[in-house]
């Protein structure tokens, strides 16, 4: 039979019009570029900070360390634990706080045999706005694991060209988020319908 799952529909990240538009960590989404790696979304991990025991409240990434890679500085996120995996991204105009975005969506299963206190609390949580995401992205083997940027590397305006998408980490609204678009917005018990 079917498996007891979760899904939710996260905000990933806006999409710029151009690089004059950026997050506040200086990075500009360019749609082309996002839908080249779109499916590397698919199977990527949902992760999360638990700040306790009982595993029903979330922090932050769970980074530990960063060490040195060809593309700078990879950050470690040995304190987060993966709550779920993403089976789809899709592109998406959505109204937030009454302006329209244009923005790449995903949704994810949450392993909720595993994390039933945690998908309470996104029941709870979701609904009041309390959730937000950070994306995560890689570079290609292809490039030795280095995200190519579209005219390279610049502090402010960087648009990604060639990456993947590796993880979606889910934030406690506590934490700020570098695109504050970056909201989870709906969780579908799926549970309920399983006998039908």
């Amino acid at each position: 039979g079917k498996r007891p799952t979760s899904s939710i529909a996260s905000l990933l990240h806006e999409i710029m019009p151009d690089s004059t538009v950026y997050q506040d960590n200086g990075i500009s989404w360019k749609e082309e570029y996002v839908l080249q790696a779109i499916d590397s979304l698919k199977g990527a991990p949902l992760a999360v900070e638990f700040i306790n025991d009982k595993k029903d409240a979330i922090w932050g990434h769970g980074m530990t360390d960063e060490v040195d890679t060809d593309d700078g500085k990879m950050p470690i996120f040995e304190n987060s634990e993966v709550v779920g995996s993403f089976i789809e991204g899709y592109i998406s105009d959505v109204e937030i706080d009454g302006v329209v975005k244009h923005v790449l969506m995903g949704r994810a299963y949450i392993y909720e045999q595993r994390y039933k206190n945690f998908v309470d609390w996104l029941v709870i949580n979701i609904p009041l706005g309390n959730v937000m995401g950070s994306v995560e992205i890689n570079g290609l083997p292809e490039n030795k694991n280095v995200i190519v940027y579209e005219d390279g590397y610049k502090e402010t305006g960087r648009v990604p060209m060639v990456y993947c998408y590796s993880g979606h980490a889910l934030l406690s609204n506590c934490v700020k988020p570098a695109d504050k678009s970056a909201v989870v917005l709906e969780i579908n018990e799926d549970i309920k319908n399983q006998n039908k």
